[in-house]
This record gives C-alpha cells, structure tokens and sequence, in this order.
C-alpha cells in the first residue's frame, strides 16, 4: 500500500490500518526514495491523490477499492466483510467518502510536512 507519508491524517490512517490488517500489507510512503521506481504502474510523478494498493499480479487499486482489496488481501473477518465493497451500493458510498476524506484531510489534521495536502 503506498500512501502520502508527508500528511499526518494519512500516516494516522496508515497506522490503523496497518494495526486492523495484522501487519499482513505492507505500507510504504510513495514520495520515500526509490520507491515509485519499484512500481511502475503507478504514476512516477507528481502527487499520488489517493492511497494506492499494488497486489501480487502488479494489479493497481486506488481510494477505497485500494483500501477494501488490501483487506481482502489480508484476510480474516474484515477481509471477507471488504468483498462487499464490490456491491454497486457499497462501492458508491465508499467512493464518495474516500474522496471527502481526501479532499479534507488538511483540515482534518491540521497540516502537512510541506505542501502534499493541497489537492
């Protein structure tokens, strides 16, 4: 899972998450060196504008597919609780909070390292 590690609302979801997925995804901040060049489906420059997941197969998810496929990925009860992200339903509700929280991460912690909040 990449994510901002320059944003301390998204270093304080990547904490959760990583405590609720059992430390079976692994997290990296997209903008630490060399990183981005270990995955070249993702964009190499610019901001991320979402939480990305690459699986196993180099598959790329972004927002909450990204987030709802790591679960998965990681197994157990919330795993299989994140395959309902693929109902039309779920996934537009999911969708559209993912992209709320994002637009208001800056005031939802306040600052970030430098300048990555501004979406």
């Amino acid at each position: 899972m990449l994510y901002d590690g320059t944003c301390r609302f998204c270093v304080a979801q990547v904490v959760r998450l990583r405590r609720l997925m059992r430390d079976r995804v692994a997290f990296e901040s997209a903008y630490a060196d060399g990183v981005r060049a270990r995955f070249p489906m993702v964009p190499q420059t610019g901001m991320l504008g979402e939480m990305k997941f690459v699986d196993a197969d180099g598959r790329l998810y972004g927002g909450a597919a990204a987030i709802a496929q790591a679960f998965i990925v990681s197994g157990g009860l919330l795993g299989l609780g994140a395959h309902a992200y693929h109902l039309p339903p779920v996934r537009w509700v999911a969708d559209r909070a993912y992209r709320a929280a994002a637009a208001r991460r800056m005031r939802l912690k306040q600052t970030c390292v430098d300048e990555s909040c501004n979406l």
